[in-house]
């Protein structure tokens, strides 16, 4: 049985102090920071698996609201 399945980009609390974080490992701009993070990979759940998240609800969808 198909499944809709909708995969939401994480949230960042504070964009600038998680690029800051991301940049010391890695060489982009902002622009390749923002593809990185709306982008699944095992690269990314890595990085976020280093931060805090916080879980919210927004009817249907859970959230994942991470920060530094």
């Amino acid at each position: 049985m198909k499944q809709n399945n909708v995969i939401i980009a994480p949230q960042i609390a504070d964009t600038a102090t998680l690029f800051a974080a991301w940049a010391e490992e890695n060489f982009g701009t902002e622009e390749r920071f923002y593809e990185f993070m709306t982008t699944p990979s095992a690269e990314r759940t890595a990085f976020l698996a280093k931060h805090s998240v916080d879980l919210s609800h927004d009817g249907n969808f859970v959230t994942q609201n991470y920060s530094v």
